[in-house]
C-alpha cells in the first residue's frame, strides 16, 4: 500500500498580523501625510516633469505601472 502525504496545512494569522495589515495603512492616511506626493516621490523614478496635457497621461501611466510593478513584486 502506497502512503498518501498528510495535506499541508497553513498556521491560522494571528489577530495581530490582522490588525497591523489594517492599522498601519490606516494610520498612514490619518497623519495627514501628502499621499500623493509620496506615491510620485516612491514611483516617478527617472520620469521629467510633464509638460504637456499627453505628458501628463503618459505619466500618470507610468506611476500606476509602478505600482503594479511593486505589487506584483511584493
Amino acid at each position: 500500500m502506497i502512503p498518501t502525504p498528510s495535506p499541508v496545512r497553513r498556521a491560522p494569522r494571528s489577530s495581530a498580523a490582522r490588525l497591523a495589515a489594517v492599522l498601519v495603512p490606516a494610520g498612514v492616511l490619518a497623519a495627514g501625510c501628502d499621499v500623493r506626493d509620496a506615491y510620485e516621490q516612491a514611483f516617478a523614478v527617472g520620469f521629467p516633469e510633464p509638460i504637456t496635457d499627453q505628458g501628463q497621461s503618459i505619466y500618470e501611466l507610468w506611476l500606476g505601472s509602478g505600482a503594479a510593478a511593486a505589487a506584483v513584486g511584493v
